[in-house]
């Protein structure tokens, strides 16, 4: 066996023996570190999170203006199927009734007069989510013969269809405009 001597010196040898130790830092992390690893974490995903409303948002935005970009075509469309000699005038009788409109006298000089009409209804788009849109349009009259007045024989009309729908992210009307010519 082992004398008390020898047991004495292996046992101080182990003490002093550094080959078992931990190295530097290597028992973990203290706690600062891990509060500023946190912190920065926490800043990314914060900025991250940033990123992702604003994504629903724009995206909220754009399906609505293309929405109302799509019901402006389709009024522009259903516009072209009007007799071209009375699309700027009043029909509250007409068999489509979704074209029944007012329409005021001309505004603006002889070689360009303007008729603003106001539809008799809007237009509801969506099933599980319904938005209504107001449209309203302008005929100009276009003097293409340059005899300073603009009338039928000029065979020339301009459409401005004018669509409007709340949006709810700005909380505000949103208007949408778009143009066409028609002719006889």
């Amino acid at each position: 066996m082992f004398t008390e001597k020898e047991i004495f010196k292996r046992d101080a040898a182990r003490a002093d023996c550094k080959c078992n130790a931990p190295a530097m830092g290597a028992l973990g992390f203290s706690l600062v570190e891990v509060l500023i690893a946190l912190t920065i974490l926490s800043i990314g995903i914060l900025g991250i999170m940033g990123l992702i409303g604003t994504s629903i948002n724009s995206g909220a935005f754009a399906q609505n203006a293309s929405q109302a970009s799509n019901v402006a075509q389709d009024r522009i469309e259903a516009l072209q199927s009007v007799a071209f000699a009375s699309v700027h005038l009043s029909d509250a009788v007409t068999a489509r009734t979704d074209l029944r409109r007012t329409c005021g006298a001309a505004t603006g000089p002889a070689n360009r007069p303007v008729y603003s009409c106001v539809p008799t209804n809007s237009i509801t788009v969506g099933t599980v989510n319904p938005k209504t849109y107001t449209w309203t349009y302008t005929v100009t009259f276009i003097d293409l013969d340059g005899s300073t007045v603009a009338d039928e024989s000029d065979r020339l009309k301009k459409l401005d269809v004018t669509v409007t729908y709340w949006n709810s992210l700005s909380r505000s009307n949103k208007t949408l405009t778009l143009s066409s010519m028609i002719t006889n």
